[in-house]
């Protein structure tokens, strides 16, 4: 298709929507990439270390960068420049937006944060500690909830301002795990170093969070009830992407 080439070190994050791809740099730089050609649009300059995540909003109006330099960036795509910073206590990475647009996620080894745009980033957001260093996180479609998983296979999908439920994938060296809309399906993909690859329906722990008081957390003790695919890659998986192809 093409090819990205500038001589800014290692791309360490990239976010793409239909018309434009950006990608973060080793150096700090995030850039612009014109799909169709592949030309170098703009750049920004704002981070003094290497990039740790990259947020397109869902109006593509706007990206929200992370830094090893503990820095946040909420740049404006229309003008060009940011448009707010901020220096956190903590680096943040694996950061998204929610379908909304009005919060966003950010994982830190065994913690995961909760922001709201409309409050200061600095003081106020809602923290959750795992066991274990988390792999993945993400929203779960339009419902209000996360998943975080963790190394040792724990997925814990967390229902913000309610309960949340746990079950174990069964994956001692667990890579990368991604939320798929499947129709009326709401499922998770888990894919571990070992190249154990598996789908699961959380169509059903939807049903069940929604009876959950808050605070409270479930214990799914056979989740393999839940399982609907596995197979082996028979390679190690050091990424995943998923996407719902309907006709």
């Amino acid at each position: 298709m093409g090819g990205v080439l500038e001589n800014l070190g290692s791309v360490n994050f990239i976010q793409s929507c239909k018309s434009h791809t950006l990608t973060g740099s080793e150096q700090g730089n995030i850039t612009i990439w014109r799909n169709k050609d592949w030309t170098n649009l703009h750049s920004f300059k704002g981070h003094r270390a290497g990039v740790t995540g990259l947020a397109l909003h869902p109006s593509s109006r706007m990206l929200l960068s992370s830094g090893k330099d503990r820095k946040i960036f909420l740049w404006n795509l229309i003008k060009a420049r940011a448009s707010f910073k901020c220096r956190l206590d903590k680096v943040i990475e694996d950061i998204q937006w929610s379908p909304c647009g009005t919060f966003f996620i950010g994982k830190s080894d065994r913690e995961v944060r909760v922001y709201n745009v409309e409050c200061s980033l600095k003081e106020e957001f809602i923290n959750f500690w795992f066991k274990s260093s988390i792999v993945s996180v993400g929203f779960l479609g339009n419902s209000g909830c996360f998943f975080s998983a963790d190394l040792q296979g724990e997925v814990n999908i967390v229902a913000i301002g309610k309960g949340s439920l746990s079950f174990n994938t069964g994956d001692q060296r667990l890579s990368k795990a991604v939320f798929l809309q499947a129709d009326s399906r709401k499922l998770l993909i888990t894919a571990s170093t070992l190249g154990e690859l598996r789908i699961w329906n959380l169509t059903p722990a939807f049903r069940a969070i929604e009876t959950l008081k808050k605070n409270d957390c479930l214990v799914i003790e056979n989740p393999d009830d839940m399982m609907v695919f596995h197979t082996d890659l028979n390679c190690r998986v050091s990424a995943l992407v998923a996407n719902s192809l309907t006709q």
